[in-house]
């Protein structure tokens, strides 16, 4: 019950709050808002508020924004005016609007992560031991918080993101640890226990259970390493995406929506911080997604408008056309692809 209420609200809230920045957008730019929706559906309840009707409605994954004059072709509402269509705007204020739901996503990940440093500290990237977890191979190795660790098997250990990749790397078996306690070097051997992969419960990762230095951080440290690790999370996120497309990286990593529940409800397991930090991690992607120059998503729309400011007229409604098919097509078979992969991820794993 617990995963499904985190499911509900983490994509729910994730998918509103991309809404917020195209309503938000909108009305900044004083630009006619018919319906501003919690929800999908038939409606529960609603209220208006000037000339904009706010609902909720009773399917509460996301929500929408309808803008007046969206297309030139739209009639302008009674109590609307020509000045409050969306279409009759400028190129460059219709792409403030379109662009500002992906914006709000990328800083929403960065107000999570703000929050997470704050509230809880920043893990260093020091090749130091921290917290040991009980009974885990590290303990039972003899390992101590403030231990150096120089090396795994004889690869050299320069930070702590190393640790992990070396671990999987040598699979497993009993590995020696070459430590630095108080300027003593010292060698420990340490066997990993495995653990299923969070996306694929299936696959192995090996786990010694120890975790890096914790620094507490000042409300500002943790605004600026926030941030910092949102850029970092949106380049890799990045880079993801074109290692698919140029097929560097496999198709069967994409996870759809089944995929990503079952994840979010994995994380609730382990308490409120480990949902936020993959919510900002999944707002990331939204965002990133959202903005890919693809006919039907934001981003693709954004190009559009790129181009019309380029060439000072809008792009011809028949390559627009033409285009939306193509990007639809190109939408629905990456959603089949990542239902496949979540269907055969249940499959594999029930087997």
């Amino acid at each position: 019950m617990i995963g499904a209420i985190a499911v509900v609200l983490v994509l729910g809230g994730l998918i509103f709050f991309h809404e917020l920045g195209h309503f938000l957008a909108a009305r900044m730019l004083r630009m006619g808002v018919k319906t501003f929706s919690l929800g999908f559906g038939p409606r529960l309840f609603s209220f208006k508020h000037g000339r904009t009707c706010y609902q909720v409605a009773c399917l509460p994954l996301g929500g929408y924004v309808s803008l007046v004059g969206e297309e030139k072709k739209d009639e302008i509402p009674e109590g609307f005016s020509t000045r409050d269509s969306f279409s009759l705007r400028p190129a460059w204020q219709r792409f403030i609007v379109i662009i500002a739901g992906s914006v709000f996503n990328l800083l929403l990940a960065g107000f999570i992560y703000w929050g997470l440093f704050w509230s809880s500290g920043l893990f260093t990237n020091e090749p130091i031991a921290g917290e040991i977890q009980a009974e885990s191979p590290a303990a039972r190795s003899g390992i101590i918080t403030g231990d150096r660790i120089i090396s795994i098997n004889g690869h050299a250990i320069q930070a702590w993101h190393e640790i992990s990749p070396t671990i999987q790397k040598l699979g497993g078996g009993p590995l020696v640890f070459d430590i630095q306690r108080n300027n003593v070097p010292l060698s420990l051997t340490v066997v990993p226990e495995s653990r299923p992969s969070q996306l694929n419960p299936k696959e192995k990762v090996w786990i010694v259970g120890m975790l890096p230095e914790l620094t507490r951080l000042s409300f500002f440290s943790a605004a600026r390493y926030g941030f910092e690790e949102t850029g970092r999370i949106i380049a890799l996120t990045g880079n993801g995406f074109c290692q698919l497309i140029q097929r560097s990286a496999s198709l069967k990593e994409v996870a759809g929506p089944v995929g990503i529940a079952q994840m979010i409800s994995r994380q609730s397991d382990h308490g409120i911080s480990s949902v936020l930090a993959l919510a900002a991690l999944i707002s990331i992607n939204l965002g990133i997604l959202n903005l890919l120059p693809i006919p039907v998503l934001d981003g693709g729309h954004a190009l559009f408008l790129v181009l019309e400011m380029i060439f000072r007229r809008p792009i011809p409604r028949r390559i627009q056309d033409v285009t939306t098919k193509v990007g639809l097509l190109f939408l629905l078979g990456l959603m089949i692809l990542a239902l496949y992969n979540d269907i055969m991820r249940i499959i594999n794993n029930a087997t």
